[in-house]
């Protein structure tokens, strides 16, 4: 009944060695799937900037045009800076790799952390801002807005559950109906502008001199508009799920991203700043902009409803960010040693073990426990390989490359003992003078190095 259940909900589990493009992402859906939180960040970053440069004057306003350029700057850097990362870092981490390997592991930590904890608040905060917009929008369900933000979270596990490519699938909608309404509206203000139906209502001309201005107000705006930069990060984290090439893949989809993100970044801020938008109890500036572009017209208010549910749609589906790159980021640590084995889990490890029992009740013997200790250290878990091995050990002594395999897993497990006894009964055990560099080894905190290290000590033995 669960299995039947489990295979309703989620689909049924991808072969291991089939999984190739099935469940990888093209670059039409990864820019659905991994943009929302970037792209979705418009719908506050700009108005962050006015509410600070309020707290002087309205007419402090038109500061917002000279910080929105830094701001794209800033974007510009940032996508060039990550583009070099993809291609670097095609394993994925992004500024965790790149922090950890450039700078040091306890720099790494810190990056890394304050990723993982970003994209837990990504979907809290992505999903309660979704469900504030619905409740807005129908006031009646106001009382429900907490079963609603919870709703939004489960569906989102269930279509990540499902898969990547059905997930992003399901997200293409409400992201490309964002990006399309909201560079609708910019095009037609930007019109109307220059058609002379939008009248000039700035609250002060740039470049007049407002008292009260300082250079700590001013960078304290361009942080609060730079969370219009929140997500650009997250392509970089989640090269694997591309198609191949994967990382010519990842950089064109972050450049499109980026354009888009510039662009309609750089349409509301000034939009905002020619219609003389205000902060006001209970509407956002960014509709208060939208309806004074618009109008009251049939059309314009039509058009109006269609670009707030847009706007709401894209708040509730920037959580997704945290489901894909969370993941992704939480291998590369595991692999470190800074987070729980399990996270370098793929797929359903519990049907490996049940079909190796099943194996072990037809042929109990050594060859059977050598096999189940290879493909456990190839998926990394190690604790499985040290049981298997040390059966075959137990069963057979003699087995080939038996002790080799049981000196190298206990120098992945950091157990000097058993290092020492195993590597003794070698073929071709290590000398005293080797020992300063096994000891360098079980120091080494980056898993694929350590790996890596000990594939090429081990390698002419055929372990590998």
């Amino acid at each position: 009944m669960f299995s039947t259940l489990k295979k309703w909900f989620i689909g049924r589990p991808l072969k291991s060695g089939a999984e190739g493009e099935g469940g990888l992402l093209g670059k039409m859906q990864a820019l659905a799937m991994l943009s929302s939180d970037a792209l979705s960040s418009i719908a506050y970053g700009p108005e962050q900037v006015i509410l600070v440069l309020m707290t002087v004057s309205a007419g402090a306003i038109w500061w917002s045009i000279p910080i929105g350029i830094v701001v794209l700057v800033l974007l510009a850097s940032l996508t060039i800076s990550y583009r070099q990362v993809i291609h670097a870092y095609p394993q994925g981490g992004g500024a965790y790799m790149v922090t950890t390997e450039n700078l040091s592991p306890k720099a790494g930590l810190i990056a890394g952390g304050s990723l993982l904890v970003d994209y837990m608040l990504t979907v809290a905060v992505s999903v309660s801002s979704g469900a504030d917009a619905i409740t807005s929008a129908i006031p009646s369900l106001h009382p429900y807005n907490l079963h609603i933000s919870i709703l939004l979270v489960l569906i989102l596990m269930l279509m990540n559950l499902r898969g990547l490519r059905e997930s992003a699938t399901s997200l293409m909608i409400p992201v490309y109906l964002f990006i399309v309404s909201t560079i609708a509206l910019i095009g037609y203000g930007v019109i109307q502008i220059l058609t002379g139906h939008l009248a000039y209502n700035a609250t002060a001309h740039v470049g007049q001199t407002i008292s009260g201005v300082s250079v700590i107000l001013l960078l304290r705006a361009f942080t609060s508009g730079s969370a219009s930069l929140t997500g650009v990060e997250a392509i970089s984290n989640s090269v694997p799920f591309f198609k191949k090439p994967k990382a010519n893949n990842a950089a064109s989809t972050l450049t499109i991203m980026a354009l888009i993100l510039g662009i309609m970044f750089a349409g509301i801020t000034f939009l905002n700043y020619w219609v003389g938008v205000v902060p006001a109890k209970g509407v956002t500036t960014l509709a208060q902009m939208a309806q004074a572009i618009l109008g009251n017209s049939p059309v314009g208010q039509a058009f109006f409803y269609v670009f707030q549910l847009s706007t709401a749609l894209i708040l509730a589906v920037a959580a997704n960010t945290g489901f894909s790159a969370f993941p992704v980021l939480s291998y590369n640590m595991a692999k470190n040693k800074y987070m729980p084995h399990m996270y370098m889990e793929k797929g359903d490890f519990d049907k490996a073990v049940k079909k190796w029992a099943l194996a072990l009740e037809c042929a109990p013997c050594a060859d059977t426990w050598n096999e189940i200790g290879m493909s456990s250290m190839e998926t990394g878990h190690i604790q499985y390989a040290q049981t298997a091995f040390e059966q075959v050990k137990k069963l057979e002594p003699d087995f080939e490359n038996i002790n080799e395999k049981l000196t190298a897993l206990y120098l992945l497990l950091d157990d000097m003992e058993n290092f020492l006894k195993y590597n003794q009964l070698c073929a071709h055990p290590f000398q005293a003078k080797d020992l300063e560099n096994m000891l360098d080894l079980l120091d080494c905190k980056n898993r694929d190095e350590m790996i890596k290290r000990v594939k090429e000590i081990f390698g002419g033995s055929g372990l590998f």
